[in-house]
């Protein structure tokens, strides 16, 4: 039996996926308006998928997954090198692409914001369906289920039932705190893709854009290896380095020191960003009657000085009549 506690913080790892995204677009559109962040939202989903597609394009040339073979440890490190570049590369591109729109501090928010949308597709995916087999295991159909989806017979029947045993027992051997330090994780996550991107062009605005780029790849990388090294230590491809709940104290506090340093990088660099401001189409309309206003206010006063002055030149010219005659 998978228990409740651990089915909760799977879906509280979820809506922490799909919320905290959503809260900052709605923060960014507040602050700035659709026009100004829009592009920058839409620009960092397509990022974080083209990351996705670099890290299978590089992995795949360069076949990493045969080094598990020789060393487990050299197919981690190298695996999370590849995942530091197929970000930063994604990075660097989608700001290349926008630094002609002079980028603030709301519209590098809403980059981030985006780069976080792409990145939870996926893992909004898997916790639903970890939900879902979770409550068939929990009724005792999780593997007649799987045997049922697929139309296989003989040894591939065998394996395929010998894979759904042992998914059922990694689910039920889950320590319940997992998904709940998940959550924590993913709010750090967000956190360190706005902060990464702040960071980034408050180095393009103070023209010092490669030394931007490559300190904001060092943090990525920095955030990959504290992220993935931990979580496989405790498997027995690292030889069991330490136990289930060690890796999970150890993500944990990871999760905040991110968390912490990602929320300082933002505040300390939101000071050398200009801020958009936003105008409402009825505030926008405003401005512009009271311009108009203002405007023929000047023109009908300079039409009265202009008027004025006629009239003083042609008293004027009557008077120096009248004394000649």
């Amino acid at each position: 039996m998978v228990s409740n506690v651990t089915i909760i913080g799977m879906g509280l790892a979820m809506a922490v996926s799909f919320l905290l995204p959503l809260l900052g677009v709605i923060y960014c559109v507040k602050k700035a308006g659709v026009r100004n962040v829009i592009m920058f939202l839409l620009v960092g989903i397509v990022g974080a998928m083209l990351s996705e597609s670099l890290l299978n394009i590089l992995g795949g040339v360069l076949q990493i997954n045969n080094l598990k073979e020789v060393s487990y440890l050299v197919y981690l490190v190298i695996l999370v090198v590849l995942l530091a570049v197929a970000d930063v590369a994604a990075r660097v591109l989608a700001l290349l692409y926008l630094k002609k729109m002079d980028i603030g501090y709301f519209r590098a928010i809403a980059l981030g914001v985006g780069f976080s949308i792409g990145q939870v597709f996926t893992q909004i995916t898997n916790y639903f369906m970890n939900i879902s087999y979770s409550l068939m295991i929990n009724q005792g159909n999780f593997v007649d289920t799987v045997m049922a989806s697929q139309d296989v017979t003989g040894e591939e029947a065998e394996t395929l039932r010998a894979s759904a045993e042992s998914a059922q027992s990694q689910l039920i051997a889950l320590h319940p705190a997992t998904f709940y330090i998940n959550s924590v994780e993913q709010i750090a996550l967000v956190a360190l893709n706005i902060a990464v991107i702040v960071f980034m062009v408050a180095y393009i605005r103070k023209q010092e854009t490669v030394l931007g780029f490559v300190l904001g790849g060092l943090m990525v990388l920095a955030y990959e290896l504290s992220y993935w090294i931990p979580q496989n230590a405790s498997t027995e491809d690292m030889g069991y380095l330490y136990s289930d709940k060690t890796e999970l104290i150890i993500s944990v506090i990871v999760a905040l020191l991110i968390l912490a340093g990602s929320i300082y990088i933002i505040k300390k660099y939101a000071i050398a960003l200009p801020k958009e401001k936003f105008e409402s189409p009825t505030a926008k309309k405003k401005l512009q009657e009271e311009a108009e206003k203002a405007k023929n206010k000047k023109a009908w006063s300079e039409f009265g000085n202009l008027a004025n002055r006629n009239l003083k030149n042609e008293g004027e010219s009557d008077n120096t009549s009248d004394k000649q005659n």
